[in-house]
C-alpha cells in the first residue's frame, strides 16, 4: 500500500549468526489502518510480545542469549516499582499495598517523600517479565544500553540486507565503541596523573620568594 495509506504489516523476528532467523520466531500479522511509526505500540503491546517470546524460548537452544532493547513492552516489571514522579494518589496506594506485601511497617500520616526515602523501595531491584521467563527455560536476556538500537541486528535486516553481515556489523560496532571507550579511559587517566606530576614537580622547582626584596 502507498506509504501513508491503508494497514500495515507488523513483524517480529529473531535470530543469530550461526543459525540464521528462528522459523518458529516469526510473527507478522496486519494491523489496523492507523498502524503506524508512532502507535504500533497499541497493537504489538505486552501481552502479544510476551506469547511470541514465549514460543521464541521453546524454539531455541538450551542456555541461548538473547539480546534485546529497551521498548516499553519488551521492558515489562513483575512488580512495578514506585516512582518520583507519579501522581500522589496513585504512588501511595502503591507504596502502601507494596509496603503490606512485604511486611514493612509504615505509617499512613507519611509523606511522599517519606515513602519513597525508605531503604527497601531504594534499594529495591527492578526484575522484568521476560528475565524470569528465560531464566525458568534456562537461558538469558541481555538488555542493550537506551538509544543504542544499532547494537541490534535485526534494525537492519528490515532495510533487506543480509542477515549475517548485520550480525556482524552490530557485532564489530560493539567491540570499536568498547574499545574507544577503554582507550578514552587511560587517556583519561594519564592525562590526571600528568597534570598531577606536572603540578607537584613545578611546586619543588619554584624557588621561594626572598621576603627582603
Amino acid at each position: 500500500m502507498p506509504t501513508g495509506r491503508g494497514g500495515r504489516l507488523i513483524i517480529a523476528h529473531a535470530g543469530s549468526l550461526t543459525t540464521g532467523f528462528t522459523l518458529e520466531a516469526k510473527l507478522v500479522f496486519c494491523g489496523g489502518k492507523s498502524s503506524c511509526q508512532s502507535n504500533y505500540h497499541s497493537e504489538v503491546n505486552g501481552e502479544v510480545f510476551k506469547n511470541w517470546f514465549i514460543r521464541l524460548l521453546s524454539a531455541l537452544e538450551e542456555g541461548s542469549v538473547i539480546t534485546m532493547d529497551n521498548t516499553s513492552h519488551h521492558s515489562i516489571q513483575i512488580e512495578k516499582l514506585p516512582c518520583s514522579h507519579w501522581r500522589v494518589a496513585d504512588i501511595i496506594i502503591i507504596i502502601v499495598e507494596w509496603l503490606k506485601r512485604k511486611n514493612v511497617s509504615f505509617s499512613v500520616s507519611e509523606t511522599k517523600a517519606e515513602f519513597l526515602s525508605k531503604e527497601e523501595i531504594i534499594g529495591a531491584k527492578k526484575i522484568y517479565e521476560l528475565d524470569q521467563l528465560a531464566n525458568e527455560m534456562e537461558h538469558q536476556v541481555v538488555w542493550l544500553p537506551p538509544y543504542h538500537c544499532h547494537y541490534n541486528p535485526i534494525e537492519l535486516i528490515w532495510a533487506q540486507h543480509d542477515w549475517e553481515r548485520c550480525v556482524k556489523h552490530a557485532e564489530a560496532l560493539q567491540e570499536t565503541d568498547f574499545l574507544n571507550q577503554g582507550l578514552r579511559d587511560t587517556i583519561v587517566e594519564s592525562v590526571i596523573i600528568h597534570l598531577a606530576e606536572t603540578s607537584n614537580s613545578e611546586s619543588e622547582d619554584m624557588e621561594p620568594e626572598d621576603p627582603s626584596v
